[in-house]
This record gives C-alpha cells, structure tokens and sequence, in this order.
C-alpha cells in the first residue's frame, strides 16, 4: 500500500473536524469512492471556485454518496450538464426512474440545446438502462432475504459456507500456476474436485468462462472456453457457479443491452452440448451497481450473492436469502415495491413459513477451511512436479526472493487488469477519452507478462540448482 493510501485509510478513521485533508487527498479520497471523507473538502473547493465545473461536479456527487442529497443539488447545479448526468445517476440508484428521466432530459437540453443527440452519449445508454429497471421493477421476486454481511471485497469469498456436495468456491490462488488469471474472480469446484470453472481474460481483455478437468494421470487439462451464448465478444462473464444438477449456471456479466448495473447476475442451462441464451434474474438481486457470485446450496436450503450496491469503499455486501423452486413476483402495485426491490430493508422481506433459525444453524454448522486456513499462500510447481506454497519450501535463499518479486509483480498485473477492465467498461459506455489509456494499460500489460515469464524462469533454474 503507498502512502497516499494509508494516509486515506487512517483519515477515514479520524474526526473531519479534527483532521483535515487536502484538496488532491480529497480527490483521491473520491476516485477511490470514500465520498464521505472527501465530501468536506471538496465542497469547500467547490465554494471558492464557484466557476469551476469539475470541482463543483464532483463535489456534488460526493454529497449524494454520503447523505447529503440536498445539499449536492447547488453544486450539480454549478457543475452544468455534467451535473445534471450525475443527479440522473443517483436517481437511477435510488430507482426513482422518472425522476432520472426529468434529470435526463435536463442534461440533454443543456449540452445540446435544439441539436440531435449523438448516438454514442452516455445519457442514451443511461436512457436504455432507466427503461430496462422500469421493467424489472415489474418483476420483483418475492424472496425472504435472513441476513447480510459487510465484508472486505477481497476477501468476500470468505463469507460464502457452502456444504460439501455443493461443490466449493475459491480464490484463483487454488488453481495450478499456469492456469492463473490476472483478473478478479471465483474459482468453481464440484464436489469430486474434478472440475473446476472460473472468469480468465482473452487475448483482448475479455473475461470469459471456462473449464477444466482433471485427467487421469493427476494434472489438469488445458483450460478452454465454456460452449454456448454465456461467452459473447466485447462482453465479460465471470463468477460462475454450477448447481448439482450440472445443468444450470448462474453468473455474472456486464452485458450492456441487457444489464442493469456492470455486472448483473444471469442464469443459463446446458442443453447437453453448449450453454442456452442466458437470462438476466433482475431485482432484488440485479441492482444499477455491481451485483455477482450467486450460489445456492440444496442442502442448508441458503443461497448468497454478493453486491456494491451500498457503495462502501473497499467493502462487499453479502446477502443471505432463501432460494424457492418457483418464482413468485410480487405485484406491480405493490406498496415501497422499490424499497423492496433496493433490499433497503431486509426485515421487510416475506419470511412467512420459513424457519430462518433452522437455515442459520445448518449454515453455521458448516466448517469452511478458507485459502488462508490452508497454509498455502501460493502454488509454484517445479518442473519435477514439486509443489511450493510458501517461502520456507525454497531450497534456495534467491530462488524465495525471486519469488517474492513474482508476487509482488502477479498483485501489480492483477490491479492493472481490474483497472483495464473497468477502463474498457467506461469505453464502451462512451467515454472515448479512456482510448488513450487504455493502450497504455494494454502496453504495460504486456510488459508485465514478459516480465513474469523472466521471473519464472529464474526462479525455476535458481531452485533447481539448489535441489
């Protein structure tokens, strides 16, 4: 972690009017999504420079992020069309869709005047997803949501306790180090352990879904690419997870034409020979955030999925619901149906007929070895077949220092990816700005991977010659 991030963490503990930050610390503070620290001292920027539109832009969403709506509205104001973009945003979030609408139109008046609005305006796609939670507001299912948990987003997997037929989820760490991919995700594994599934980039970038399975003689094979429509280009697919039936599929995409949020949670069945068109599951699982890794254990009779949808800097939320064999929808006239939908409290969630104590019990009976609980904190196997895992498995001194290095540069490459991938995800929402960087990253990536195989090898031929 550099100093500028632990100077934000410390500050996120301490009293604002205790301890100031700078302007720049406040705009790092609001690129890393604290908005309540950065709030302050970006509103007092925003009140000496008046004119200044970006300022008063980001001042004004740093307020309604941290419960301040009412105050923001004077700095969106001050900020132009930019703005009126984001009060259209928030509204969006809050599912108050026609109040996004008035937002909307208020934008494309001001940036456009009289003239046509390009095709490619981010307020067009905004537009497509205001239509698309309007209908999913239609179709809320009636679920009974028993608990949630705030946890830290990288370790989220964590709070996942599947039972033993389920199948397991785990960290990419798991997998053999050829496999790895320089991406955020959740590795799948049935039951025997012979199959696993997780999200990998391609050649371009794009996370997919894919399989592997054990062979006989102990090693895993090549990787490849899961059959059907849940892989599609320029969209990314990840977080899978496979029912006990092998048959249904639940996952995550970003799938703009089709998706609320950037990723949205879907559901696909195998025909035999390749998966079928997935559906979206829509609310109260699909937010206008990030919504992932749904999973469903038959024998506790819990289900979990994950969500940013309460924009907790570095955190996730986890919810715990019970899962029904049939859908039931609750009305369209339903009273607070968009607080329902929202999950804004869960205690309003039907739970008429279930023994949430039982469900609690047999979850909690359940004895999850996570990745740390292993011992492992990695797998680097030699080309005898010997498997490292820590440090103190090296023979030798510089083969482990190398492979300190590796580490280090593996934790660099994955950030950059994740920073890529959401680069590319404002890109092809319009920002056209992001092209520029996104070469750079793409450069920078490639040199990252010549870098690791330089790394590997050394580590390799340096412990070899130790044994």
């Amino acid at each position: 972690m550099n100093l500028r991030n632990i100077f934000i963490a410390a500050a996120a503990t301490l009293s604002l009017s205790a301890y100031a930050i700078t302007l720049d610390e406040a705009k790092a503070a609001f690129a890393a999504g604290n908005y309540k620290l950065a709030a302050p001292e970006l509103k007092a920027a925003a009140d000496r420079e008046p004119k200044n539109a970006n300022i008063n832009a980001m001042a004004g969403e740093a307020l309604l992020y941290s419960g301040h709506a009412a105050d923001a509205t004077r700095y969106l104001d001050r900020a132009g069309a930019s703005g009126m973009l984001s009060m259209a945003k928030y509204k969006m979030e809050q599912y108050d869709f026609d109040g996004a609408d008035e937002w909307i139109e208020k934008y494309f008046k001001s940036k456009y005047k009289n003239k046509e609005v390009p095709e490619n305006d981010p307020g067009n796609s905004l537009s497509a997803k205001m239509d698309l939670g309007r209908s999913m507001l239609d179709r809320v299912e009636k679920i009974a949501v028993i608990d949630s948990f705030t946890v830290d987003k990288d370790k989220f997997l964590q709070a996942f306790r599947l039972s033993a037929p389920t199948g397991q989820l785990s960290s990419p760490e798991t997998l053999p180090e050829n496999m790895r991919p320089n991406t955020h995700t959740a590795v799948y594994v049935t039951e025997n352990g012979e199959h696993k599934m997780w999200g990998a980039p391609d050649s371009r970038g794009e996370i997919h879904l894919v399989e592997s399975s054990l062979l006989a003689d102990g090693t895993w094979e090549q990787p490849r690419q899961l059959n059907g429509a849940v892989n599609q280009k320029g969209v990314n697919s990840n977080f899978p997870f496979l029912m006990s039936d092998g048959v249904t599929l639940y996952f995550a995409s970003n799938n703009p034409e089709t998706g609320l949020g950037g990723y949205d949670i879907y559901i696909s069945r195998n025909d035999g020979d390749s998966y079928l068109e997935p559906q979206n599951i829509g609310m109260p699982y699909n937010s206008p955030a990030d919504d992932y890794m749904l999973a469903i254990d038959e024998v506790t009779g819990a289900g979990w999925w994950a969500t940013d949808r309460n924009h907790i800097p570095g955190k996730v939320t986890i919810y715990l619901y019970v899962p029904t064999e049939l859908r039931v929808n609750y009305s369209p006239d339903t009273p607070d149906l968009a607080q329902l939908a929202r999950l804004s409290s869960i205690a309003a969630t039907p739970k008429d007929g279930i023994n949430v104590s039982k469900i609690k019990a047999a979850v909690d009976a359940i004895d999850v070895v996570t990745d740390n609980e292993s011992n492992s904190d990695f797998e680097f196997v030699l080309p005898d077949g010997t498997r490292l895992h820590s440090l103190e498995d090296f023979a030798s001194d510089a083969a482990a220092a190398a492979m300190e290095s590796y580490l280090d540069k593996k934790d660099e490459m994955t950030q950059l990816a994740n920073r890529l991938t959401d680069m590319r995800r404002s890109y092809a929402e319009g920002d056209k700005q992001t092209s520029s960087a996104i070469l750079k990253a793409e450069k920078d990536m490639e040199r990252m991977r010549t870098e690791l195989r330089r790394l590997s090898n050394n580590i390799i031929s340096t412990e070899m010659k130790a044994r």
